[in-house]
Formats: C-alpha cells, structure tokens, sequence
C-alpha cells in the first residue's frame, strides 16, 4: 500500500516538474517501486 502511494506522488509530481533531473531521479522511484509490487 506504501508503495502504491509513493508511486501516484512521484508521478504527480514528475508531470508537474520542468527540471531534468528531478524527472530523473521521480522516474527512478516511479521505477523502483513498480518493481517491488511486482
């Protein structure tokens, strides 16, 4: 459950952010955690 909220506040932010690295390092996390429910 944690990590399905992570997820939908990383990706919410990721569409919300301009800076490249950000997208970055919310596209690791978005990433990582997708994993893990897997």
């Amino acid at each position: 459950m944690v990590e399905g909220t992570g997820r939908t506040l990383a990706t919410r932010l990721w569409e919300y952010t301009d800076d490249p690295g950000m997208k970055d390092m919310l596209s690791y996390l978005i990433a990582r955690d997708t994993m893990h429910q897997n």
